[in-house]
Order: structure tokens, then C-alpha cells, then sequence
């Protein structure tokens, strides 16, 4: 049995020593090698470390200047919905002004188309057109052509209010930040 197991071969000194030598060099350029991926490996994570910070306080710049950007347009449209809104209560008041004028200008109409009225009541000789007569006619006149402004005047501010009112209740919809 003892024929069957083979020996291990047996080297000398020198072949060991170059064995050695050549793996001591295999390893120191492997090292070398690793080393310098190492260096490779710190030098970009540096960098990528650097570029990301860069990066990042350009982002952070442009959120801040885009934020001042975003908080002056809001006080802008603010200042805008406020002064649209006091207008809108000036505006109000006008509306309701006109009304009463319209609303007032129904009594020295009636009372001239009285006055013509009893004018033409008139029998004879005192049936007479005068100036009175065209007075008052001129009178009707200009009372109903103002109040033909009025009532188109009513009708346009009573649309433009809707629309401010629109508009007011829209803005109420867009999110407060």
C-alpha cells in the first residue's frame, strides 16, 4: 500500500526562493494595482461628493429665489384681490346710488307728464302752445334720455359687479400657501 501514495515532489532552495519571488511580486503589483483603484475610488467619491454639494446649493438657491419669487407674486395678487375688492364695495355703493337716482327721477317725470297732461285738458282759446308747453315736452325729453343712461348705466355696473364677484370668489379657490 505503501508503493501506491506518491511522494509530493520536493523543490530545492533556489526554485522556492524564484516561487516566492515571483509571487511576492504578483502581489505587490496587485497591491500596486489596488491601490491605485483605491486612490481612483477616493479621488471620484471626493469629487462626486463635491459635485453633489454643489449641486445641491444651486437646487437650494434656485427653491430659495423661486420661494421669494412665489411669496411676491402672492402679495401682489393679494394687494390686487384687496384693492379689487375695496372697488368692488366703492362700486356697490355707486350701484345703489344710481338706483336711488334712477328711482328719483320717476317723480319730476311724472309730475311734467302731469302738468302736459293737464296743459292738454285745456279747452279753447287757453289750449295754447307755448313755451311752457315745449318746456315741459323738452323736460320729458331729457328726464327720460337720462334715464335711459341711468337704467344702461345700472345694467352695466350690475354685470360688471357679477364679475368681480366671480372673479373674488374664484380667487378664494386657488390654494393658500
Amino acid at each position: 500500500m505503501a508503493g501506491l501514495v506518491r511522494q509530493p515532489q520536493r523543490f530545492t532552495h533556489e526554485e522556492w526562493m524564484y516561487s516566492n519571488n515571483l509571487k511576492y511580486r504578483s502581489a505587490e503589483k496587485e497591491r500596486e494595482v489596488s491601490q491605485g483603484l483605491q486612490n481612483e475610488c477616493d479621488r471620484l467619491i471626493e469629487e462626486t461628493a463635491k459635485r453633489t454639494e454643489k449641486t445641491m446649493k444651486d437646487v437650494e438657491k434656485k427653491f430659495d429665489q423661486r420661494i421669494a419669487n412665489v411669496k411676491y407674486w402672492k402679495s401682489e395678487v393679494n394687494k390686487k384681490l384687496q384693492d379689487t375688492t375695496e372697488e368692488t364695495e366703492i362700486l356697490d355703493e355707486y350701484f345703489i346710488r344710481l338706483k336711488k337716482t334712477l328711482e328719483a327721477t320717476e317723480e319730476p317725470l311724472h309730475f311734467a307728464q302731469q302738468c302736459l297732461l293737464s296743459r292738454e285738458g285745456r279747452t279753447g282759446i287757453d289750449l295754447v302752445h307755448d313755451d311752457a308747453q315745449m318746456e315741459l315736452v323738452k323736460e320729458i325729453e331729457v328726464i327720460k334720455g337720462a334715464q335711459a343712461i341711468l337704467q344702461k348705466t345700472v345694467e352695466q355696473t350690475k354685470e360688471q359687479l357679477r364679475q368681480v364677484s366671480d372673479y373674488i370668489s374664484f380667487s378664494y379657490f386657488i390654494p393658500h400657501d
